[in-house]
């Protein structure tokens, strides 16, 4: 059976040291895979995963690991984890570095990232370790891509007059939205479940099964249908419609929204003036 006996004894002696092949017994690190376990629009919980190679027959022990983050072309955050992670004899360990990433920082830092689902990753450090032959640092310099995603927009664009029949005390109006995002892939907006408000009163409510379908950058127009019992309105609406007034619009929704990293949740709540045309 090998013996670190050998190696103990002699640890007092250089010349001893310079004879030995001290590489047999570092361990080793190599980088394995980005393990991406949450994203959705606020931000990506991640692990950076490394397997630790540890070639002698004794467990040794994680000394020490720094790391620095570089994300699209700029650095994200830097830290140092002391660590007592053991890591098995002759076997191979798995280590994992968690990174939690908000993508509004993100943007902060490196501007707006547009057209970009992933953009590029730099990780690098130092991982020591508590050999029997003291602590021996190893570098590591990795890269690849990170997830990214950005909240689309829904926005306002205006509010029409479609048809008015004041003896049959009816009136259709049209909301237009404009729907956009700033992904390099094409978008899929589905299951669109709403309500409307005209002055503070619910005028109408629904689901949008295919709501729409939106290319890179490019702006999709989706007209929501209202259709209205005048004497049901009550007179400050019916005014407005009347004289094509200026009225406030709520819009209380949630939808799903088909992304690279599958079908996510996306809640919207917005008010506005709009002139009625």
């Amino acid at each position: 059976m090998f013996s670190l006996m050998p190696i103990l004894m002699f640890t007092g002696c250089p010349k001893v040291l310079q004879d030995l092949d001290l590489d047999q017994y570092k361990p080793t690190v190599r980088f394995k895979n980005l393990d991406v376990q949450d994203v959705n629009f606020q931000g990506a919980d991640t692990e950076f995963v490394f397997n630790v190679r540890n070639p002698n027959p004794i467990a040794v022990t994680l000394a020490n690991l720094t790391y620095d983050l570089d994300l699209a072309g700029v650095n994200f955050f830097t830290g140092q984890k002391p660590d007592g992670m053991s890591l098995d004899a002759a076997a191979d360990t798995e280590l994992r570095i968690p990174v939690n990433v908000q993508f509004a920082n993100l943007i902060k830092l490196a501007g707006d990232i547009k057209g970009a689902d992933n953009v590029p990753f730099g990780l690098k450090g130092n991982i020591g370790f508590n050999t029997p032959i003291g602590v021996i640092e190893l570098p590591y310099d990795e890269s690849g891509e990170f997830p990214m995603l950005q909240k689309p927009d829904i926005s306002f664009q205006g509010l029409r007059v479609t048809d008015l029949a004041v003896l049959q005390n009816k009136a259709s109006l049209g909301l237009d939205l404009n729907v956009t995002h700033k992904q390099a892939s094409i978008l899929n907006f589905q299951d669109f479940k709403y309500d409307m408000y005209l002055k503070g009163t619910k005028v109408g409510g629904g689901t949008i099964a295919q709501f729409a379908t939106i290319e890179p950058n490019e702006t999709g127009v989706v007209t929501i249908p209202i259709d209205l019992n005048l004497l049901e309105a009550g007179t400050a609406i019916v005014g407005a419609i009347k004289d094509r007034d200026e009225i406030k619009v709520r819009l209380d929704a949630d939808l799903n929204v088909d992304t690279p990293f599958g079908v996510l949740p996306l809640d919207l709540d917005k008010s506005k003036m709009l002139q009625l045309k």
